[in-house]
């Protein structure tokens, strides 16, 4: 899946902010961390592929 660079960044943003939140609370599966790319963004992104073309901002 093809995103934009400021897309990767706000991802990887958000993969930093899930991994300092883990520490705290527990808010995925301790054994899914090492795979937090395969696991948790790309099973959450390919429900993009179900979304109408113009979409905006999902509330």
């Amino acid at each position: 899946m093809a995103v934009s660079r400021e897309t990767l960044e706000r991802l990887e943003q958000f993969v930093a902010l899930l991994n300092k939140w883990q520490r705290r609370i527990n808010l995925v599966a301790a054994s899914t961390l090492a795979e937090i790319w395969r696991r948790h963004i790309l099973d959450s992104a390919q429900l993009v592929l179900h979304f109408p073309a113009r979409v905006g901002v999902l509330t």
